[in-house]
C-alpha cells in the first residue's frame, strides 16, 4: 500500500503521506500554522493549542493528529482566528512578554496581539535554582514538555519531568543525572516562553 494521501486544508486540496501529523502536513505544503509546545521536535506535545484546527468539523490540535485519506481541515476561520488570539492572551497574561526575545513574544507580534486583554497574573510561584546554572521561573512555565523533549534529545532522559497534579504540577529536574554545559544550553534554548534561562552570576540563589 502506498504511503500517499490525499486530504485538504481550507478548500485547498493536498498531498501527505502516512504516518504525518497535521501539522507536518500543512508545513511540508509550505503552510505554516502557529505552535509553541511542538516547537521542532517531531512530535508534538497537544497543550498549546495554538494549532487548533477543525478536522472532519471537530476541533482537535493539529501537532498530534494524524493525517487520514479524505481529511477535511478548516484552520483560517474568524472563529479560529479568535480562538488562537485568545489562548495567546491567556499566555501573555501567564508569562508576561520578555522584550521580545521569546517564541511566545515572536507568536504574539506575528498575530498581531500587542497585550493581553486579561489582568497580568501574579507572579506567585517561586524562581529557583536547578541543577547546574538553569533557573527556573516556574510562573513563565506553560507545561509544553519541551525541555523534556530536549533532555531526551541531548541524551540526558530522565533529566526534566512535569510532577504533580492539578494546581500542584511543576516542572522538576534530576539533579542526581550527569548533564553537561551543551546539553543545559539545548533544554533553555527549548523553552518558548523565557520560563528556564543559564546565569552563572546567580549560583545558589535564584
Amino acid at each position: 500500500m502506498s504511503g500517499a494521501l490525499s486530504w485538504t486544508l481550507d478548500d485547498r486540496r493536498l498531498s501527505g503521506s502516512r504516518g504525518m501529523t497535521v501539522l507536518e502536513g500543512a508545513e511540508s505544503a509550505g503552510l505554516s500554522i502557529p505552535h509553541l509546545c511542538r516547537g521542532c521536535f517531531k512530535t508534538g506535545g497537544g497543550r498549546c493549542r495554538l494549532c487548533t484546527g477543525l478536522i472532519n468539523g471537530r476541533p482537535r490540535a493539529t501537532c498530534i493528529e494524524p493525517l487520514a485519506e479524505g481529511m477535511r481541515v478548516e484552520f483560517d476561520t474568524p472563529e479560529l482566528r479568535t480562538l488562537r488570539r485568545t489562548l495567546l492572551e491567556i499566555l501573555l497574561a501567564q508569562c508576561g512578554k520578555d522584550h521580545g526575545t521569546t517564541e511566545l513574544d515572536a507568536e504574539a507580534a506575528r498575530m498581531g496581539v500587542q497585550e493581553s486583554a486579561f489582568a497580568r497574573a501574579q507572579a506567585c510561584l517561586p524562581i529557583e535554582r536547578g541543577p547546574g546554572q538553569i533557573v527556573i521561573d516556574h510562573a513563565r512555565c506553560i507545561m509544553c514538555g519541551r525541555c523534556e523533549r530536549a533532555a531526551d534529545a541531548a541524551g540526558a532522559a530522565g533529566f526534566v519531568r512535569v510532577i504533580g497534579r492539578g494546581e500542584g504540577r511543576r516542572l522538576w529536574m534530576d539533579d542526581q543525572v550527569q548533564i553537561d554545559n551543551a546539553c543545559l544550553g539545548a533544554i533553555v534554548a527549548a523553552c518558548p516562553t523565557g520560563a528556564l534561562r543559564l546565569d552563572q552570576s546567580t549560583r545558589g540563589k535564584p
